[in-house]
């Protein structure tokens, strides 16, 4: 594999100078890292008509694993760009005679 001087000749390009490293909190890496993941822009897309139960939300996507599914709220909920609200659990009543 070539790199740029190789393929320049010797001669530094404008390209090589301006090259900045990329720091943990940069806004361009959060965007990369949230779009590098397939199934975050599904996830936001269920989303976007309002709240779903777990159950629901994979039923609207479709063709995605319990786990993925959990990975991927798990990681947009870290990422701030999801909300997490816990229901009580129903309780079914049942009557014995």
């Amino acid at each position: 594999m070539r790199n740029d001087r190789a393929m320049m000749g010797d001669k530094m390009t404008d390209h090589e100078g301006s090259r900045y490293e990329l720091v943990a909190d940069c806004r361009l890496r959060a965007a990369t890292d949230l779009f590098a993941h397939t199934w975050n822009p599904v996830v936001l897309a269920a989303l976007r008509t309002g709240p779903h139960r777990r159950n629901e939300l994979r039923t609207t996507i479709g063709g995605i694993s319990d786990k993925v599914l959990t990975d991927t709220l798990h990681r947009l909920l870290s990422h701030g760009l999801i909300e997490r609200h816990a229901h009580a659990k129903r309780h079914l009543a049942s009557n014995t005679a």
